[in-house]
């Protein structure tokens, strides 16, 4: 792969905002059946988002690859530069339209939602072997998510709380800012939590920051990762079951099958959509959540035994109205 040589953003500048309160932007997305709730910004998040770095035609290839696609990835790895450009217009849209639309809006009930561009890690690097390149690229792109969080600690935070919140590559760049900014020190008495699914987190990842394994605790962090049950992935058994989880219906760490019932919504536009019907437990030996998709789930989302895309979407209403609850939670305890 060639080393990329693509200049930092500047933060003061909107451009490399993805989403931000001064401008309009697809986290801003509501359905039309929540057109009447009652929006009450007290916090911010600070979203990091996805891998959207995939190919040269952004949308054309897929994260979720198997084994002759890896090899087949690994044998071209010097086609495309580690780190993705923020000015790359394609690649800004591809990214807006997808993961801030479908992921970011999840917290704009209760939140002012700050997602920066960053020069993202190509999604190769996730299935190469372990390399100095590898570990630049990474490194590479949470400069970025550093800059901007600091940036906007600087510019735009003043006291107010904060939820860290991130999908897959944006969780892994997650757990390394909370680590730096937040374990120990006075900026975690502003956390409400940290929403970091799509990325295995270890027990005892920090120092004194808490699993968050209640729906109302605050100033924690959680997870998890969707398979469809009856798929375990091969690399899973690997991790020994050093990977927490919460349940997304219940918000905690219980093991018991949980059934959302008829609990149904949709987000116009998208395909993505909560079926009637789903279940979720956490498997306790590999730490990840295994979901029952019911008939009447999309057929596209079925075709995936890894539902690692739909992390968020599956419980896109659970996320949003847990945010709101953290957030009161936070403020009554101050």
């Amino acid at each position: 792969m060639k080393l990329s040589s693509i200049k930092a953003p500047d933060y003061r500048q909107l451009k490399n905002w993805a989403a931000s309160p001064h401008k309009p932007s697809p986290s801003d997305l509501v359905p039309s059946f929540l057109s009447e709730e009652d929006f009450n910004k007290t916090a911010d998040v600070f979203f990091i988002h996805p891998t959207t770095y995939l190919c040269q035609r952004h949308g054309r290839c897929s994260i979720m690859l198997d084994r002759t696609e890896v090899n087949r990835m690994r044998a071209r790895a010097n086609d495309e530069p580690w780190n993705s450009d923020t000015d790359d217009t394609a690649l800004n849209a591809f990214t807006d339209q997808g993961t801030i639309r479908m992921q970011a809006s999840a917290f704009n009930r209760c939140a002012r939602v700050f997602a920066p561009r960053y020069r993202q890690a190509h999604v190769k690097a996730f299935f190469l072997k372990p390399s100095d390149a590898v570990q630049a690229a990474f490194d590479m792109a949470y400069s970025d998510i550093r800059n901007a969080f600091s940036y906007y600690l600087e510019h735009e935070n003043n006291g107010r709380p904060v939820i860290i919140a991130g999908h897959s590559q944006g969780s892994f760049h997650g757990l390394r800012l909370l680590r730096e900014f937040f374990d120990g020190t006075s900026l975690q008495r502003q956390l409400v939590c940290a929403y970091l699914p799509g990325f295995q987190i270890p027990h005892n990842h920090f120092r004194q920051l808490p699993f968050a394994n209640t729906p109302e605790m605050t100033g924690g962090y959680l997870g998890w990762r969707s398979y469809q049950r009856g798929t375990v992935p091969e690399d899973l058994p690997a991790e020994r079951g050093d990977s927490l989880c919460v349940n997304p219906f219940i918000w905690n760490d219980t093991i018991f099958k949980i059934s959302l019932g008829k609990k149904e919504y949709g987000i116009e536009d998208c395909t993505h959509l909560m079926p009637q019907g789903m279940a979720a437990t956490i498997e306790p030996r590999t730490g990840v959540l295994l979901v029952d998709l019911p008939d009447t789930a999309p057929e596209k989302m079925k075709r995936h035994q890894n539902l690692h895309l739909y992390d968020y979407s599956l419980f896109w209403l659970c996320i949003r109205e847990n945010a709101a609850l953290r957030i009161q939670s936070f403020i009554d305890k101050q």
